[in-house]
């Protein structure tokens, strides 16, 4: 079936962040990708860019970073303000996504895509690097 996905980038490893082709991959296909990423690693990636968007969650990611401290470091137009503002916890704080977490989204899109291909649950497991009961999960999400 030949998938074209470049997953063998796309590792929860640290310097996953830096290789080129993962922002590229974001960029091509952001719009479809959106509703699988956090809301604020969604944010940034729209009003920042890919690239600075992975440099900022590189730096802090599993931080809890308040909202003065993220506009300091992407200071934005109103609209992301508002949105950042608006979303932030009644203490005026953000939960900036794991790295782990942000690859797993990544994943499941990934795995979500090939499933809709029509590619078997062994071969996405195989492909993503994720359980057969994640896949399982996509299935029946899919489904519905």
């Amino acid at each position: 079936m030949g998938l074209a996905f470049p997953y063998g980038l796309i590792s929860p490893d640290l310097k996953s962040f830096h290789e080129p082709s993962l922002a590229a991959f974001i960029e091509a296909n952001f719009e479809p990708l959106t509703p699988y990423l956090n809301w604020f690693t969604a944010e940034i990636f729209y009003h920042h860019g890919v690239p600075r968007g992975l440099d900022f969650l590189d730096r802090y990611a599993s931080k809890r970073l308040s909202t003065q401290r993220i506009l300091e470091e992407l200071p934005g137009s109103a609209r992301f303000v508002s949105v950042l503002l608006n979303n932030a916890g009644q203490n005026g704080y953000v939960e900036i996504q794991s790295k782990s977490g942000f690859i797993e989204s990544v994943r499941r899109y990934i795995a979500a895509q090939a499933l809709g291909r029509g590619a078997s649950p062994a071969e996405v497991a195989h492909l993503c690097g994720a359980s057969m009961r994640t896949i399982q999960r996509l299935q029946r999400a899919g489904a519905s």
